[in-house]
């Protein structure tokens, strides 16, 4: 409702429904006033609803912050709203008229204002918010900040983290593993089942029981028939096993 008040179209059906309201001349504002002052005080009038309307929303809204299980009415924001202009308008009408401001005079119409409220709220929603909103909507898919990347996974190795978009390839020493990174390499105690255990197929294989490779980094199968190997980014290349060759084959033109 924030960005739908300000626009062109809804000043435009402010305007005509305050037209309308002092050409039917309701409630005889027109023969006491005359044309441009009823116009003013009608105008006013719509001007004052909708502000009240705001300020009773925003209210809500701080209260349902603070009472999860509030909700609110929405026909009941119409009807305060306009109850509340009706008593403020009848005493700016009464001062123009030099009428006595009294209880009956700052309740007259009370309950056709209401009613007539309704019917423009109705008619406004219906026809003259979803265009607005229409026109609203492209200028706000433009302001939309673009999603994150998502984080990078990480492998966890005898407490330390890599991110496994970093690692070129793993391999088992003894009772160590080397991580072979663009810029670095690492030397750490552990077990290449524990390693395997948290990495996919979508990150990489291991041609052999000694050795993981990122499927990033490989650049291609290489070796002499029977003695095959993967070629690495780091000009390194790395063992395939005689068992895991097909599948290896299979993984990678895959």
């Amino acid at each position: 409702m924030r960005m739908v008040a300000p626009d062109r179209y809804v000043f435009l059906y402010d305007f005509l429904a305050a037209s309308i309201l002092v050409l039917a001349n309701v409630h005889g504002y027109r023969d006491t006033l005359g044309a441009p002052m009823a116009v003013v005080l009608w105008y006013g009038m719509i001007l004052l609803v909708t502000a009240l309307y705001h300020v009773f929303l925003v209210l809500a809204l701080l209260l349902s912050k603070k009472q999860p299980k509030f909700f609110l009415y929405l026909p009941l924001v119409g009807f305060a709203s306009l109850s509340i202009a009706t008593f403020i308008v009848n005493f700016f009408y009464a001062l123009m008229v030099g009428e006595p401001y009294t209880f009956e005079m700052a309740s007259r119409h009370m309950l056709f204002n209401v009613a007539m409220g309704v019917l423009f709220e109705t008619i406004f929603m219906l026809f003259v918010f979803p265009k607005v909103i229409s026109r609203i909507a492209p200028e706000e898919a433009g302001t939309v900040p673009e999603p994150r990347p998502a984080p990078s996974r990480i492998l966890s190795i005898a407490g330390r983290s890599f991110p496994v978009i970093d690692i070129i390839s793993i391999s088992s020493q003894d009772h160590y593993l080397e991580i072979a990174m663009a810029a670095s390499k690492e030397l750490l105690r552990g077990r290449m089942a524990d390693v395997l255990g948290q990495l996919t197929e979508t990150d990489g294989i291991s041609p052999h029981r000694s050795h993981w490779v990122a499927r990033a980094a490989i650049e291609g199968i290489g070796g002499k028939s029977g003695a095959k190997t993967l070629m690495l980014s780091n000009d390194t290349e790395i063992p395939i096993a005689r068992t895991k060759l097909a599948d290896v084959k299979a993984w990678y033109e895959g």
